[in-house]
């Protein structure tokens, strides 16, 4: 799943999503020039998750923030920050 959203403090905006996702267990693994990988938190108990529904990606351009990845995830900070 892919949002995009263009915002006056994009790395706030950033910022909240990284409390928000760390809420729900996606730690950071990866970040280099304006993109964070997170990968959701190896458990015992999702082991039937494929690999790529397990990151979100998070990507700051400009005034611009695009989150890419598991839908269950992104549709949960696109709710969360909608509503903050």
């Amino acid at each position: 799943m892919r949002w995009c959203v263009s915002s006056a403090y994009p790395g706030l905006f950033a910022d909240r999503a990284a409390v928000i996702l760390a809420g729900i267990d996606y730690l950071p693994v990866e970040r280099a020039g304006g993109r964070t990988l997170y990968r959701l938190a190896p458990g015992p108990s999702l082991p039937w998750l494929r690999w790529r529904e397990c990151r979100v990606e998070v990507r700051v351009h400009g005034a611009d923030v695009t989150i890419i990845g598991a839908r269950i995830a992104v549709g949960h900070l696109h709710h969360a920050l909608r509503n903050a």
